[in-house]
């Protein structure tokens, strides 16, 4: 029996463009903290940026560090105003020209090219499937692919999905490096325990550990070399199939 292969990404930075600036365009960061300031008010906005924003966190680890003290229920409530205000900000931004004439949110340099081709590599290979493992969220990932023509992975593992599967686990066993991201990606795909897990990131720190920690083999999405190492990755998943098909 062939061994089964699953081929993970993270979306923002790595997948998606969605970091990169220009006029009038709202930013994945710019976008929590304009949603942060609509649910929780200026004060609130203001602590996140000076918190240091973002930093590759899931929306509820986020609002967690914001209202500590806040009830379950008034967190999630929290997470999910904002997070529908956010969407709504973002998904008007797909598509929109940056000042280099790409556009912003569009694929990140060779990843379309990597994904046709590990997309045609399952022609052959029922056996291998890709999830998308993100802190991003279902709809608007979603929308990318469409918009772009590309092959929807098999699983989305994002901070919606987590949030609705893991009520009892505490938010930062729900993101990325812990494990539980990836052992969702496992179940939703259909994977074996055994199956070989690659996957490929945007941050040294968080994405590599996570990689570490699932058991993965990692590549690391360099910046100012996206598609060099989007090439890397194809090379490896393409290495990792021959050598269990000969």
């Amino acid at each position: 029996m062939l061994r089964d292969f699953l081929i993970g990404s993270d979306y923002d930075g790595t997948t998606g463009n969605t970091f990169a600036k220009g006029p009038g365009i709202i930013t994945v960061k710019e976008a929590y903290r304009l949603a942060i300031e609509r649910v929780l008010g200026e004060d609130y906005a203001e602590k996140f940026v000076k918190g240091g924003g973002h930093r590759n966190r899931s929306p509820l680890e986020i609002m967690k560090d914001l209202v500590p003290d806040a009830k379950p229920d008034d967190l999630r409530r929290y997470e999910r105003e904002s997070t529908n205000y956010r969407i709504k900000l973002l998904r008007t931004q797909i598509g929109k020209k940056l000042p280099n004439g790409k556009e912003w949110g569009g694929p990140i340099d060779g990843f379309a090219e990597t994904w046709t081709a590990v997309n045609e590599l399952k022609r052959s290979h029922s056996n291998l499937k890709t999830a998308i493992i993100s802190a991003g969220h279902t709809a608007f990932i979603a929308q990318f692919f469409e918009h772009y023509g590309l092959q929807l992975p098999d699983a989305m593992v994002t901070a919606d999905v987590l949030s609705e599967a893991c009520l009892s686990i505490p938010p930062e066993e729900q993101a990325k490096p812990a494990v539980m991201p990836m052992r969702l990606a496992r179940v939703l795909t259909g994977v074996s325990d055994d199956a070989k897990i690659l996957y490929i990131g945007d941050d040294p720190t968080k994405d590599r550990l996570f990689a570490e920690n699932s058991g993965a083999e990692f590549v690391l999405v360099k910046p100012g070399r996206e598609a060099e190492s989007w090439q890397e990755f194809l090379m490896k998943v393409e290495n990792a199939v021959n050598a269990c098909t000969l």
